[in-house]
């Protein structure tokens, strides 16, 4: 391989912070060696990323709770302060929004290799 052609730390950070749970860890061993790193740096770069990602899945999960307990307590709130009569909120969106939020974090976590 041409030097011209090797990529840079910067390029292969941003590649792995995108791909490091879809591609196989073989061929980006294989890839990387090409261009100069050692198979220990390459190791710590992948096992970064992954773990990365693991935590934004994870945020997105307890961030979609969160939001459908908020919309929870919000509209129980309101119909208690109009049990006595009168109209009261429920707080779909943050229900509909949470739930979906949490489903995405789990099916990303779910599915990642």
């Amino acid at each position: 391989m041409q030097s011209e052609n090797k990529r840079s730390r910067r390029q292969w950070e941003a590649y792995l912070e995108i791909n490091a749970n879809k591609i196989e860890e073989h061929i980006l061993l294989k890839e990387m060696t090409a261009d100069g790193y050692s198979e220990k740096e390459i190791r710590e770069l992948i096992t970064k990323y992954k773990r990365k990602s693991t935590g934004l899945n994870a945020g997105l999960m307890i961030g979609g709770l969160v939001l459908f307990l908020i919309g929870i307590a919000l509209s129980q709130a309101s119909y208690e302060a109009a049990s006595g009569g009168g109209a009261y909120y429920m707080f779909w969106g943050a229900w509909i929004v949470g739930i979906v939020t949490f489903f995405l974090g789990l099916f990303r976590f779910i599915t990642k290799k």
